[in-house]
C-alpha cells in the first residue's frame, strides 16, 4: 500500500486535487476502527454470509474486509481445509481484525492492507482465484462500482460466487443529498451512491461485469421503520455528514460555505410535501461467473 501526501492525492480534469479514494477511505476508517462493532454492520455481516451459502473447504475474498465481520463468519463455514483471505485499506481496521484473529487462533484467515480496486498490482493474490467474493457495506465508497465489479470477477474461479450490496436511493439520504450538492458545488465526497435508483440498477451493473445474476433482494439493515425529516433539518444533517464523507474538501469556510447552501437546495429537491424520506435498506446480489 502506497503512503505519503504525493500518493493520497490526485488532479481531477477540471484541475482540482482531490483525495484519492483509498485515502479518504483509510483516514475515514482508522478513526472508526474501535467502534465500529458496536453497530448493525455484525448482523448484515452474517445475514451476507448466509446468503452466499459458502461450503466447506471453499477459498473465500473478503474486500474491504475491516475488523472481519464477515471474515470470521465465514471462516467458521469454510472449516479447516478452506481459508478466507481478508483485504483492506485502513490499517486501524485492520489492526482490530488482528486482534481479533489472535483471539480466535483462526488459522484459516489471513489478512492484507491493500487497496481493493487495483488488486492486480497485489502480488500475494494477483494470480489466485477463489470461490466466493464477499463485499459488504463498501461498493458505494468507491469511485467506480462497476469498473470495479469487472476487476473482482477476474478474481472468481468459474461458477464462483459474488455477493455484494448497493444502498436504497432513500437510505441515508443525507449522504445521497451530499453527493448531488457534490457534483453543483464542485466539491469531492468519498461515496458514489446515487447510481443505485433501484434493485435492477445493482443486477445492471453485475451483469455488465460479466457475472450471471442469481438474486437480487432488498434487505433492511436495522429494522427500522421509514423514516421523515423535516426541510429545515438540511443544515443539520450537512454538518453531521459533511465532516465524514467530505472533510477533505471542505477545510476551508468558504468552501464550506457554499457545500452548505448547495446542500440544502438538494435537499429541497429530495423533498416531497415538505419532507425528506429515509428508508433503512440495502439491494443484496449474488451473481456468478460462468
Amino acid at each position: 500500500m502506497k503512503s505519503g501526501q504525493a500518493d493520497s492525492m490526485r488532479t481531477t480534469s477540471s484541475g482540482r486535487k482531490a483525495e484519492l479514494q483509498s485515502a479518504s477511505a483509510q483516514r475515514i476508517y482508522d478513526k472508526r476502527a474501535r467502534d465500529y462493532d458496536d453497530s448493525c454492520h455484525g448482523s448484515f455481516a452474517a445475514h451476507m454470509v448466509e446468503l452466499v451459502k459458502i461450503k466447506s473447504g471453499e477459498d473465500v475474498l473478503d474486500l474491504a474486509c475491516g475488523t472481519g465481520l464477515v471474515t470470521f463468519d465465514a471462516a467458521s463455514l469454510v472449516g479447516d481445509t478452506g481459508r478466507v483471505t481478508g483485504i483492506d485499506v485502513s490499517s486501524g481496521m485492520l489492526a482490530r481484525a488482528s486482534e481479533k484473529k489472535s483471539a480466535k487462533n483462526a488459522a484459516n484467515v489471513v489478512f492484507f492492507q491493500h487497496d481493493i480496486t487495483d488488486l492486480d498490482s497485489f502480488g500475494a493474490i494477483s494470480s489466485h482465484k477463489f470461490d466466493v467474493i464477499i463485499c459488504a457495506s463498501a461498493l458505494v465508497l468507491l469511485d467506480d462500482p462497476a469498473a470495479a465489479l469487472k476487476h473482482w470477477t477476474t478474481y472468481l474461479k468459474p461458477g464462483g460466487r459474488l455477493i455484494v450490496d448497493a444502498p436504497h436511493p432513500h437510505n441515508i439520504i443525507a449522504g445521497t443529498v451530499l453527493e448531488r450538492a457534490g457534483r453543483r458545488a464542485g466539491f469531492q465526497v468519498q461515496c458514489c451512491r446515487d447510481w443505485c435508483r433501484s434493485e435492477e440498477s445493482l443486477r445492471e451493473v453485475l451483469q455488465a461485469a460479466g457475472l450471471t445474476v442469481e438474486l437480487v433482494v432488498p434487505v433492511a439493515q436495522k429494522g427500522e421503520e421509514d423514516k421523515y425529516y423535516s426541510v429545515d433539518e438540511a443544515d443539520a444533517y450537512f454538518e453531521r455528514f459533511a465532516g465524514f464523507v467530505a472533510e477533505a474538501s471542505l477545510s476551508h469556510s468558504e468552501a464550506k460555505a457554499k457545500a452548505k447552501v448547495a446542500f440544502r437546495e438538494e435537499w429541497m429537491n429530495a423533498a416531497e410535501d415538505g419532507k425528506v424520506k429515509e428508508v433503512d435498506g440495502v439491494c443484496v446480489g449474488i451473481a456468478h461467473r460462468v
